[in-house]
């Protein structure tokens, strides 16, 4: 057998080898007949009468709840605001603000105080020291 010969025939068993192969798997992963139905199952817990609540409807109604609070009772607060933006793709680095909320207060259908933010920066540090102050009704909406 001349080197031609040879190649050839590795080639046809390289074939024959790998479609050989290839089927036994495929037969392999095949399913029986027995399991090509799907199995009907049926729960036995009772189900009638009750509510179909979601998961989530506890941690709802207590936000809600917390909120018709806050209307209700916080007139005024200050706390921390920590704000980090994504500009052009890049993440920026942490701000840090203090920050005082006056709600509006409203008598005899007059405002009395106005709706009004105080903003100071606390971090970073070239930024540190600047305020900002944005008061209903007042400099055209700008702060």
């Amino acid at each position: 057998m001349n080197r031609l010969d040879r190649r050839h025939w590795l080639k046809f068993g390289f074939a024959l080898g790998t479609s050989a192969i290839v089927s036994n798997s495929l037969q392999a992963q095949s399913p029986d007949a027995s399991n090509q139905e799907p199995a009907y199952r049926l729960s036995r817990a009772d189900v009638a009468g009750r509510d179909p609540a979601h998961p989530l409807d506890p941690a709802l109604r207590m936000a809600h709840e917390t909120l018709h609070y806050i209307r209700e009772n916080i007139v005024d607060y200050t706390g921390i605001v920590i704000k980090r933006e994504q500009v052009d793709g890049r993440v920026g680095d942490h701000e840090f603000m203090g920050i005082k909320v006056r709600n509006r207060k409203v008598e005899n259908g007059v405002i009395r105080t106005p709706f009004s933010v105080y903003t100071t920066f606390l971090k970073p540090s070239e930024m540190k020291g600047r305020e900002d102050i944005y008061v209903e009704n007042q400099n055209d909406g700008k702060v």
